[in-house]
């Protein structure tokens, strides 16, 4: 039985149209526990499965020190890569997620954690009634154009409705430098 709530209210069916590294993280994550993660990840040598599988990518928030009685709003969780830590030094995470199939696999994810309720719908037409003390935007800010139809200050000034009025807005963005700009995944797949 799933403890998290799935909420469909401001969802639009669309066609979704997902790459094949995205599909199979989803398959992955539909037909394995997290326990079997670290094995899937060390047989399948793919970089976009290690990221949104590994439990390291939790680092980027980790560190940081929420209040445990916060409530949360995570935009565009992916597959959930950060939603644990969250949902681990929160009292209440919403997360808000374009894709269907990406918001299924998170409940399938995280279908033992009772604080979590993931939306299923694009930012513009979600209208909730509650304040977060804390917004998180990782690797949103460069995707912006697949995550909203709105400029970037009126994307911000969206986010804003939902916050606290002592709230924070946590923003994290692709290091350029990082594995996966510096040819280093070229690499990695010859590695398999």
């Amino acid at each position: 039985m799933s403890c998290l709530k799935l909420n469909l209210d401001f969802y639009k069916e669309q066609e979704e149209t997902l790459t094949a590294q995205e599909e199979e993280i989803i398959k992955i994550i539909n037909e394995n526990n997290k326990e079997d993660y670290y094995k899937i990840m060390q047989e399948n040598v793919n970089l976009d499965v290690i990221l949104a599988l590994s439990k390291n990518r939790q680092n980027i928030l980790d560190w940081y020190p929420f209040c445990k009685e916060a409530a949360i709003l995570e935009i565009c969780p992916n597959f959930g890569e950060l939603t644990e830590v969250l949902c681990k030094n929160a009292s209440r995470v919403v997360s808000i997620e374009k894709s269907l199939k990406k918001a299924s696999a998170i409940k399938k994810r995280y279908e033992d954690v009772q604080n979590l309720e993931v939306i299923v719908g694009s930012l513009e037409n979600i209208d909730i009634n509650e304040k977060f003390d804390y917004i998180t935007l990782v690797g949103t800010l460069e995707n912006i154009n697949s995550v909203s139809n709105c400029k970037l200050d009126d994307f911000i000034n969206l986010l804003k409705k939902y916050l606290k009025e002592n709230g924070t807005i946590l923003i994290a963005v692709d290091n350029k430098l990082g594995m996966k700009y510096t040819g280093m995944e070229e690499k990695w797949e010859k590695i398999r």
